[in-house]
C-alpha cells in the first residue's frame, strides 16, 4: 500500500482497520484541497484578510482595555468612548458615499466604464471635502452641548467640554478615511484596506496608553486619537489614488455619474445613520441614564458581544461587490447561491460560537477585566453575547442587498431597530440598570426584515428571471 494512495480501498490495513496515519494524511489532503480552492476563491480571499484583520483588532482591544481601564479609571474611559461615539453620529454625514464607492467602483472596472469610474472618486473626494470643511465649525461650537445631556462628576466636567470639542477635528479625516478605505474594497483587495483599519486600531490604543501611563487625561488621549486619524487618513487616500492609476483615472466629472451614485446612497445614509444610532447613540443614552462610568461597562460589554457581529460583517462585506458584478450579469442564481450558503454559515458559526463563549464567560471575563468588574457586568455581557449572536445572522443578507442596489430595505429596518434600541434602553434602563440597558438591544432583531425580503426578492428573480 503506498503512503499517497487515499482511495476507499487503500486506506485500510490488511486486517480491514483505518491505520493513524492514513487518517492523517487524508486531513492534511483534504485541508490542502480547501486551501486551494480558497486561495482561488475571491469572496474566500477577502473574507479571509476581513477576518484575520477583526481578530487582529479583537486581541489588540483585550489587551489594552484592561490597561487603559484600570489606569484612566471608569469615568475617564466612558467619556472616552462618548466622545469617539459622537465622532462615530458625526460620521453618518458621509452621506453614504463610501459604501456607493464601493458598488460602483466594482461595478464600472467590470463594465470597463473609465469615465464612471473617474466620476465617481473624484465627485466623492470634492463632496467630502465641502462637507467636512463646512460642518466642522459649527460641530465644534455646539457639540458641548452634549455634556449637559451625560452625568459628569465635578472632576471631569472641566474638561469634558475641551474633551467633546477636540474630537470635532476629527470629523474630515474620517471622512478622507471612508473614500480611502473604499476604494480597495470596491477592487476586492480587502488585504489593503484592513491593513489601513487595523494600523488605525493599533496607533490609537498605543498612543493612548504611552500617553495615560505619562500621566495624560483623557483630553490628551482623544489629541491623539485625532492626529492618529490624519495620518491614517492622507497615508488611505494615497494608496487608494496609487492602485487606481491602471483603470485610467483621470480629472472627469459627470453629473450623469454624480446622480446615480447619490441615488444609491440617499439609502445608505439611512443605513448608517440607523447604525450609528444602536452602536453610538446607545452610549450616550446610558450615560443618560445610569451615569457615565456606567458606560464603561456597557462598552466593555458591548465590546465582547460585537465581535460575533464583527467577525460576520467582515467575512460577509465581501459579498457586496461580488453580488453587484452578479447584479449587472444578471447572474440572480449566483447571488442566490451567495445568499443562503452564507446565511446558513453565519447562522451556524455565530449561535455555536455565541454559546461556547457565553458558557464560559464568567471565568473569561474575572480573568481578563478582574472579580469586582465581572461582578458589575457579567448578567449585562451575557445577555449581549445573546442577542448580538443572533441578529448577526443578517450580515450577509445587509450586504448582498447593497450590491443587488436596494439598500433601502437595511436603511428602514436600521432605522427603526436603532430606534427602538434606544427608546428601550431609556426605559429598561431606569427599572433594571445594567441588564435593562442589555435586553434593550433586541430591538435590533427588527433587522430580521433585511434577511426576509432578500430571499423572497431572489426567488422571485429565479422564477421571472427579472429584477
Amino acid at each position: 500500500m503506498r503512503c499517497g494512495d487515499f482511495g476507499v480501498g487503500t486506506i485500510f490495513n490488511h486486517r480491514g482497520q483505518l491505520t493513524i496515519w492514513h487518517y492523517m494524511q487524508i486531513i492534511i489532503n483534504n485541508i490542502k484541497r480547501l486551501t486551494n480552492k480558497l486561495r482561488q476563491s475571491r469572496i474566500a480571499k477577502n473574507s479571509f484578510y476581513q477576518l484575520s484583520g477583526t481578530i487582529a483588532q479583537s486581541i489588540l482591544l483585550v489587551i489594552t482595555m484592561p490597561l487603559l481601564i484600570h489606569t484612566m479609571g471608569a469615568e475617564q474611559y466612558g467619556l472616552w468612548m462618548v466622545a469617539s461615539s459622537l465622532l462615530g453620529i458625526v460620521g453618518t454625514l458621509e452621506m453614504g458615499l463610501g459604501s456607493g464607492v464601493i458598488k460602483f467602483v466594482a461595478e464600472y472596472v467590470a463594465k470597463e466604464d473609465y469615465k464612471g469610474l473617474s466620476s465617481t472618486i473624484l465627485g466623492t473626494l470634492v463632496l467630502y471635502l465641502t462637507i467636512g470643511i463646512l460642518l466642522s465649525f459649527p460641530l465644534y461650537y455646539f457639540a458641548p452641548n452634549i455634556i449637559f445631556l451625560l452625568k459628569l462628576s465635578q472632576n471631569l466636567s472641566s474638561i469634558g467640554e475641551k474633551s467633546i470639542r477636540v474630537i470635532t477635528f476629527g470629523f474630515l479625516p474620517l471622512l478622507l478615511l471612508n473614500i480611502g478605505l473604499a476604494v480597495p474594497m470596491g477592487l476586492q483587495r480587502y488585504g489593503i484596506s484592513n491593513l489601513i483599519s487595523f494600523s488605525r486600531v493599533a496607533l490609537t490604543q498605543l498612543v493612548a496608553i504611552v500617553i495615560v501611563f505619562s500621566g495624560g487625561h483623557v483630553y490628551h488621549v482623544l489629541i491623539g486619537n485625532v492626529v492618529v486619524l490624519w495620518l491614517c487618513s492622507l497615508f488611505s487616500l494615497l494608496i487608494g489614488l496609487k492602485i487606481l492609476v491602471p483603470y485610467r483615472l483621470s480629472f472627469f466629472f459627470s453629473w450623469q455619474y454624480g446622480k446615480k451614485l447619490l441615488s444609491f446612497s440617499k439609502y445608505v445614509i439611512l443605513q448608517n445613520l440607523g447604525s450609528q444610532i444602536f452602536s453610538s447613540v446607545d452610549r450616550l443614552a446610558v450615560g443618560r441614564v445610569l451615569g457615565i462610568d456606567a458606560v464603561t461597562y456597557y462598552s466593555v460589554g458591548t465590546m465582547i458581544a460585537s465581535r460575533f457581529f464583527q467577525l460576520m460583517t467582515t467575512i460577509s462585506h465581501s459579498f457586496m461587490p461580488h453580488a453587484s458584478e452578479a447584479f449587472a450579469s444578471k447572474d440572480y442564481q449566483k447571488i442566490f447561491n451567495l445568499f443562503s450558503r452564507g446565511t446558513y454559515i453565519t447562522a451556524l458559526f455565530s449561535l455555536s460560537f455565541g454559546f461556547v463563549i457565553i458558557l464560559f464567560s464568567k471565568p473569561l471575563l474575572q480573568i481578563w477585566m478582574g472579580v469586582d468588574f465581572s461582578n458589575h457586568s457579567l448578567l449585562m455581557a451575557r445577555v449581549l453575547l445573546l442577542i448580538y449572536a443572533v441578529f448577526s445572522i443578517n450580515a450577509p443578507a445587509f450586504f448582498i442587498a447593497n450590491g443587488m442596489g436596494v439598500p433601502w430595505i437595511s436603511s428602514f429596518a436600521s432605522i427603526l431597530g436603532g430606534s427602538l434600541t434606544i427608546g428601550l434602553i431609556l426605559l429598561l434602563g431606569n427599572i433594571w440598570g445594567l441588564a435593562g440597558v442589555a435586553w434593550a438591544n433586541c430591538g435590533y432583531f427588527l433587522t430580521f426584515m433585511i434577511t426576509v425580503y432578500v430571499a423572497r426578492r431572489l426567488k422571485y428573480a429565479l422564477a421571472q428571471e427579472v429584477i
